[in-house]
C-alpha cells in the first residue's frame, strides 16, 4: 500500500520536495500549493485520503495545527535551524558584502547566540523574531513582516532584506527592495521527507490493525423466561440485521454465536474512517431505539485477531457494567480504554467532514438521478478506500449488487462529472483491461 503524503507550500518549495519522491518506494506526493499563508488552513481541511502532512515552513504548520489535530493526521514541517541561519549570514556578510540588513526568523533559533559563536557583529542587523504564532494570524503576520523590512529600507537603515518566507520575498521584490531568501538546504528537505515517510508507514500500520467487535444481549435467557421466545428471538433477528448493515459499512465480516452474541472482524482503518474517529457510532442509536433489551458492545484493537478479541472482551466487560441501556467501550493495543460511547456522546456530532459528505451526497444524487441511499454507499466506499482508484467489480462487491448495476452507476457518474477515469488494470493476459475510476471530491 502506498504512503500518501500531502505537501503544503509555495510552488517553488513543492517542486523541491517533489524531487525526492523517485528516491523512496511506495510513496505518493499530493501537492497543495498556496499563494498566501492563510490558505494553508483551508487546504488542510480539504486534504482527504492522506496518511501524513508535510509543510514546507513552520508558519503554515502552526496555523493549521488545530485542523490536522482534529482530523487525527500526523504532520511534520521543514525546519529553519541554526545551520541555515549561519550559511545565510556568511553569504550576506562575506559573499554579498552587506553590513546593514534586516532578517526575519520564524523558528526557535537564538540568533544573537549564533552571531556570538561565529564572531559576527550584529550592530547594524535588524531582527524580527516570531517564534510563536497564534491560530488564524497568517495574513497579519506576513504583512507585518513585509512592513518591517520595507520601513527599514525606506528609512535607509538597511542595504538588503533577508527572509525565509516566499510570500514576503515576492512582495519585497515587487516593491524594488533588494531581498534574498533564506533557503532550506536539500539535506534538511530530504530528512523531513524521510521523517514524513516514516510517520506515514506508522500510520498505515496502525490502520492495518485488526478490530474485533463483540456485541451481546444482556441476560438473554431471562428475557426468554419473562417475555417468551418470540420477543427474545425477534429482537435478536433485528439486532442481527442492524449489525449486518454496520459490518457492511465498515467492510467487515459478521459472525453470530448463538442468539445473544455477535462478533465483528475488520480493520482499524476502516472502522475509524466510517465512524469518523469513533464520533459517529450511529449503530448505537439504532440499537437503543429499536432493541427492547440491554445490549453490551466492546471493540478491541490488536496486531493479531487473538489480541484484538482479548481486548474486545475487556471492553465488553466495561460495557456490561454500565447502567446505560446501550453503550460501547474501545480498548486499544496499548490497553488504553475509550468510553463509554453512548447516545449522548455521539448523537450531536456534526463535524465539517460529515456535513461535507451529506451536502455532497445531495449534490451527486440531484445531478445524477441516482437515489441518495446508493450515492451514500458509493461515497462511503470511496471514503473507506481513502479516495483511491477502484473498479466497477470492487464497487459491486462492496454494494452487494451485480457488476452490470455497478457499471451503470459508474457510467452515470462519469457523465455527470462526479467520477473520472484514472487508468486501467489488466488482471490477466486474456480479456479486456479493467477501467479504474476515482471520485471527484469537490470542496
Amino acid at each position: 500500500m502506498k504512503i500518501r503524503i500531502a505537501a503544503f507550500g509555495s510552488d517553488s518549495m513543492i517542486e523541491r520536495v517533489s524531487r525526492y519522491v523517485p528516491h523512496f518506494q511506495g510513496v505518493e506526493l499530493i501537492p497543495y500549493v498556496y499563494e498566501t499563508i492563510e490558505e494553508s488552513i483551508e487546504l488542510v481541511r480539504s486534504a482527504k485520503g492522506v496518511d501524513v502532512l508535510l509543510f514546507t515552513g513552520s508558519i503554515p504548520y502552526t496555523l493549521s495545527k488545530h485542523v490536522f489535530e482534529e482530523k487525527g493526521i500526523p504532520a511534520v514541517y521543514v525546519p529553519l535551524d541554526e545551520y541555515v541561519v549561519v550559511l545565510t549570514l556568511f553569504n550576506v556578510k562575506y559573499h554579498l558584502r552587506h553590513k546593514k540588513f534586516s532578517l526575519d526568523i520564524l523558528d526557535n533559533v537564538d540568533i544573537y547566540e549564533i552571531f556570538g559563536e561565529v564572531g559576527l557583529d550584529h550592530e547594524d542587523v535588524y531582527i524580527k523574531n516570531l517564534s510563536t504564532i497564534n491560530d488564524h494570524e497568517g495574513k497579519r503576520i506576513y504583512e507585518e513582516i513585509i512592513q518591517f523590512h520595507e520601513k527599514l529600507w525606506n528609512d535607509g537603515k538597511i542595504e538588503i532584506a533577508v527572509t525565509c518566507i516566499s510570500i514576503v520575498y515576492k512582495a519585497l521584490s515587487k516593491k524594488g527592495i533588494p531581498v534574498i531568501r533564506m533557503n532550506h538546504p536539500q539535506k534538511t528537505i530530504k530528512d523531513t521527507f524521510r521523517q514524513a515517510m516514516m510517520l506515514g508507514k506508522l500510520e498505515v500500520s496502525k490502520k492495518a490493525q485488526i478490530v474485533v467487535g463483540i456485541v451481546s444481549i444482556d441476560n438473554y435467557q431471562s428475557h426468554v423466561i419473562e417475555k417468551g421466545n418470540y420477543f427474545a428471538e425477534s429482537n435478536s433477528l433485528l439486532l442481527h440485521q442492524l449489525l449486518l448493515d454496520f459490518s457492511t459499512e465498515i467492510d467487515s465480516s459478521l459472525q453470530q454465536v448463538g442468539k445473544d452474541k455477535f462478533i465483528i472482524y475488520g480493520t482499524k482503518g476502516s472502522f475509524e474512517i466510517i465512524t469518523n474517529n469513533y464520533n459517529d457510532l450511529s449503530v448505537l442509536f439504532k440499537i437503543k431505539k429499536l432493541i427492547d433489551m440491554k445490549v453490551n458492545v466492546g471493540f478491541g484493537f490488536g496486531l493479531t485477531a487473538k489480541e484484538a478479541e482479548y481486548n474486545a472482551q475487556i471492553a465488553l466487560h466495561y460495557s456490561s457494567e454500565s447502567k446505560d441501556k446501550t453503550c460501547a467501550y474501545i480498548m486499544n493495543v496499548d490497553k488504553s480504554l475509550l468510553g463509554p460511547l453512548t447516545q449522548s456522546t455521539t448523537e450531536n456530532t456534526q463535524g465539517t467532514e460529515e456535513k461535507f459528505d451529506f451536502d455532497y451526497i445531495i449534490e451527486i444524487s440531484t445531478s445524477s438521478g441516482i437515489n441518495m441511499k446508493n450515492i451514500r454507499k458509493i461515497v462511503e466506499f470511496c471514503k473507506l478506500r481513502n479516495y483511491k482508484s477502484f473498479s466497477a467489480t470492487e464497487l459491486a462487491e462492496y454494494m452487494q449488487i451485480s457488476r452490470r448495476s455497478a457499471e451503470r452507476f459508474t457510467k452515470i457518474l462519469l457523465d455527470s462529472n462526479h467520477l473520472k477515469v484514472v487508468g486501467e488494470e489488466r488482471v490477466s493476459q486474456i480479456g479486456r483491461p479493467t477501467t479504474l475510476f476515482e471520485l471527484i471530491v469537490k470542496i
